[in-house]
This record gives structure tokens, C-alpha cells and sequence, in this order.
């Protein structure tokens, strides 16, 4: 405690008993008026409230039915229609952006709570697959590399068969168990997909 204004003599925890703490008010003399005095926390005397203060809320400046993500200036939608990785592509083409970028933890817990019970293409690929060379060399679809952050399900990915050059995202199926966490998969088969456009 930096700042106190205790009356002379307080405080005295008189009787081991006085936990609690008031301040003298109006009617009290200049004297003590202000000034602070522990008591007992039995006593009924009035009380002061604090809140904080009430954050304007802003519009969002998505279109409708898209959620805003602030950290990157961007929005994202969850689409349920399935299709494959290139049909997925196209829609979020027509819409103005691509496939979903994820590439921390807070951007992969605000997607995965919006989705679904399907798989969910991201905006990720297997560039050693797609040349045909086995391996792993993950990049986002602007051909950044992946970084250090990636959520694999467990035993992933495993590019089985070299033919799994795409990524998704598990969504809320088999109770969660695996809600937010990341699959190569191939790329034909139709899943859900996340969206991405710039505000």
C-alpha cells in the first residue's frame, strides 16, 4: 500500500477485532473528515462503490455473417458446405481473400471456437509433397514458411503414401478431443473450410 490517510492514533485493531477499514464523512469535523479508521467488518455504516468505466463498443467493419479478428486487421468465416482444397479456394477467392493464415495460438483458439463439427481447410500446404519429394515443407498460401508455431494432432502429419499436401483444422467432433488441432490431409477430399478476407 503506496497512499494512506489514517486518522491519528488508527490503526489500532482494537481487540484483535477490526479487519475492515472506513472513512469518515461530511458530517464529521475538517479535522477527521476524509480520514481513515479500521473497524469492525460487523458494523452497518454506508459504502462506496467502484466500477470500470464503460468501453464504447465499435462496430465491426465485416460484412455480415463474418467475425472480426483485430490482431491482424482482418475477417474470418467458418464455411459448413464441404468441398475440396481448390474448390475451397475459389470460394474464398469470390469472397476477396483465401484460405485462413494461422499462425500463433490466440488466431488458432479464436478460429477453432467458431467451428463446427467438420475437418477444416487452412490456408497451409506441403510444398515438398506438391513436388513430389517426400517430407515436410510446410508454407502458407503468400509463401511464408511455417514458423515455430503448429498444432499437430498427435502423430501428425505423416504425409501418408506422399499424397497429403494440405492442411486442416479438426473441428468440435469425437467431444473435443481433438478441436483445434492440425491434419495433412489430401487435398481432394471435401471438408469445411475458413475463409479469410482483409477489412
Amino acid at each position: 500500500m503506496v497512499y494512506t490517510n489514517w486518522r491519528k492514533s488508527q490503526p489500532d485493531n482494537l481487540k484483535d477485532s477490526e479487519l475492515c477499514v472506513g472513512m469518515y464523512g461530511k458530517k464529521y469535523s475538517d479535522r477527521i473528515r476524509g480520514r481513515w479508521d479500521d473497524s469492525s467488518c460487523n458494523i452497518m455504516i454506508h459504502f462506496l462503490c467502484e466500477r470500470a468505466p464503460f468501453e464504447k463498443e465499435v462496430a465491426s467493419s465485416c460484412p455480415e455473417g463474418w467475425s472480426e479478428y483485430q490482431a491482424d486487421d482482418t475477417c474470418v468465416k467458418v464455411f459448413e458446405s464441404r468441398k475440396n482444397f481448390e474448390t475451397a479456394r475459389e470460394v474464398c477467392k469470390e469472397e476477396g481473400g483465401d484460405l485462413v493464415t494461422i499462425k500463433d495460438e490466440k488466431k488458432n483458439s479464436f478460429v477453432n471456437e467458431k467451428l463446427g463439427r467438420l475437418k477444416y481447410w487452412i490456408g497451409l500446404i506441403n510444398l515438398s509433397n506438391q513436388k513430389g519429394q517426400k517430407g515436410f515443407d510446410f508454407a502458407y498460401l503468400d509463401d511464408t514458411k511455417m514458423g515455430s508455431y503448429h498444432p499437430w494432432q498427435k502423430g501428425q502429419p505423416n504425409n501418408a503414401r506422399n499424397r497429403q499436401k494440405c492442411v486442416l483444422m479438426n473441428g468440435n467432433r469425437k467431444k473435443g478431443k481433438f478441436l483445434g488441432l492440425w491434419d495433412d490431409y489430401k487435398c481432394a477430399k471435401r471438408m469445411g473450410f475458413v475463409c479469410e478476407v482483409s477489412k
